[in-house]
């Protein structure tokens, strides 16, 4: 298992801190870091393991929008808050998760935790339908260089395959809230990475964005009505919202560095994102942009709207793995206990 880990994942673990950037080589802007993150949390199970044996044997464009400087920092996220108040409240809620070796669903406690995929490649990106009865997830092959895009039920059973039915590699894939179509990151041979969108069954893809940037994370606003994503264009990362149709295109971030996975509020008025090495939030309409806590990326929002989950970095939090937080920046805390990345709560 150890030597097959190395093999499929070809990555550095220098720094774990979640960071964002394209990667060539992938259908999507790459998650190396995150995606290490699990790798070396796999790696030093496997160590413990060992240790344990041998003992027995011996006795992770540019456009209109506002500038930085006023935008309003929010600090009160990186402080955490006491886990066992704050698990107490979470309850019994569950996410879906990944680890070294699958898709995993648990209660935010850690209680009940089961590993529900086991589709051949690395699995991650879980993504839940509104009623929670279905996944889309990303699949990439054992060299990391190719990417598909799977549902499954809430389960693990029946899994598709939908790119052999949509003829796109893709990933970073979003149910629309009604579950008809998926959104998703494709790129025909040729072509630059974009937002596609596919019926749920992987039938009539149908590129929205156009080839003169690379587009990326897309997020369907809770009214269907829009799409939230990342646009890279001349070494920038900015949000963008667009029309479920393509049409409309809106700036909505401006700021030096990378901004990427773009997350609506269930009640589509505000959007959670990663800048930088920070989760950021802003009002639908752009304004009031102001960090939400540090070290985090990859974000999901409760279907209530209380908790937004994220994959937290080992600098910020001991435990590393998965964290969730308040909207309002406070009591934040780790989750699951355990490692893992890409939480997605399930409805």
């Amino acid at each position: 298992m150890f030597d097959d880990l190395l093999c499929r994942e070809r990555v550095g673990v220098g720094n774990h801190g979640p960071v964002r950037g394209v990667a060539r080589d992938g259908p999507t802007a790459k998650e190396g870091i995150v995606r290490s993150r699990v790798v070396v949390a796999a790696i030093l199970v496997w160590s413990l393991l060992a240790l344990v044996s041998c003992t027995d044997r011996g006795a992770s464009a540019r456009g209109p929008g506002p500038p930085r400087s006023a935008l309003v920092s929010n600090d009160a996220g990186a402080q955490p808050s006491s886990s066992a108040t704050v698990l107490a409240e979470l309850g019994r809620r569950a996410l879906a998760f990944v680890l070294a070796d699958g898709v995993y669903v648990g209660r935010a406690d850690g209680a009940g935790v089961r590993r529900i995929t086991n589709i051949p490649g690395f699995e991650y990106q879980p993504d839940w339908t509104a009623d929670g009865t279905k996944l889309v997830l990303r699949v990439d092959d054992g060299s990391g260089r190719a990417g598909g895009v799977w549902s499954v039920n809430a389960d693990g059973s029946d899994p598709v395959d939908l790119v052999k039915r949509s003829g796109v590699p893709g990933g970073a894939a979003d149910w629309s809230p009604d579950g008809t179509k998926i959104a998703f990151v494709g790129k025909r041979l040729g072509e630059r990475f974009g937002i596609y969108v596919m019926n749920a069954d992987g039938s009539d893809p149908i590129r929205l964005t156009i080839q003169a940037y690379e587009a990326q994370y897309p997020d369907w606003s809770p009214d269907g009505a829009r799409i939230a994503f990342t646009i890279v264009q001349g070494g920038q990362f900015d949000i963008y919202v667009m029309n479920a149709d393509g049409s409309g295109l809106r700036q909505l971030t401006r700021a030096p560095g990378e901004d990427n996975w773009p997350e609506w509020s269930p009640d589509g008025t505000q959007i959670v994102y990663s800048h930088a090495s920070d989760l950021w939030m802003m009002n639908a309409d752009s304004t009031r942009q102001h960090r939400l806590t540090v070290d985090a990326g990859e974000p999901s929002w409760s279907p209530d709207g209380a908790w937004i989950a994220f994959d937290c970095a080992p600098s910020s939090d001991a435990d590393g793995g998965v964290c969730a937080i308040h909207p309002d920046g406070t009591r934040r805390t780790p989750i699951l206990g355990r490692g893992g990345s890409f939480p997605a709560w399930r409805p």
